[in-house]
Formats: structure tokens, C-alpha cells, sequence
């Protein structure tokens, strides 16, 4: 399993945190998780909600603040399944990660 080989490299590692995003369509949280087991349980990921605090909107900008909370974490997007009828005969050619959309 995937999730396990992960959690051994973080162990290995000594990364002290899973950064996990939190789907709060169209928004999105962060949480800061210490196990697998509190990426894999709903309640124990919500009660880790740090960006932003649980019910303020959108995450603020990404700031060198943000990058020092998540620099040494492994980080896990949970951010759902997504489906593009449009692009299904797409070549991928390259990728980016934008917070804001």
C-alpha cells in the first residue's frame, strides 16, 4: 500500500507532520496531521485545521509564513477526485500547484 510506504520514508526521514488539504468546496483548509491515522479519520483532520482557522474562507495568499508551517512535512492533497470530460484526449505536458486556483 502506497499510504504505508509513504508513512515508513516519513518515519525515516523524521518529517514530524502529514500537510493534508481539507475540501471546503470551492474552498479549502490545510491541516497539519503527526499520523497517517489522523490523515485517514475525518474528525481528527478537521480538529487539525490550521489554514485558515476552521470557518474563515479561503486560505490567505501564500506567504513565506505559509511555506515555513509546511516546509518540512509531507504533503498529502486530499483534495478529491476530479473528472475533465473535455480533456480526456489531453497530453499532459507539464503541471503547477496554484493555492488560490
Amino acid at each position: 500500500d502506497i499510504m504505508k510506504r509513504i508513512d515508513a520514508a516519513k518515519s525515516l526521514w523524521k518529517i514530524p507532520l502529514y500537510a493534508v488539504t481539507v475540501n471546503y468546496s470551492p474552498s479549502t483548509g490545510l491541516a497539519l496531521c503527526p499520523t497517517l491515522d489522523e490523515v485517514m479519520d475525518r474528525d481528527k483532520k478537521i480538529a487539525n485545521i490550521c489554514l485558515p482557522p476552521a470557518g474563515v474562507g479561503s486560505p490567505p495568499p501564500m506567504d513565506g509564513a505559509q511555506v515555513e508551517v509546511i516546509f518540512n512535512t509531507v504533503f498529502y492533497n486530499n483534495y478529491g477526485k476530479h473528472s475533465a470530460p473535455k480533456t480526456q484526449h489531453a497530453k499532459v505536458v507539464g503541471y503547477t500547484w496554484d493555492w488560490s486556483g
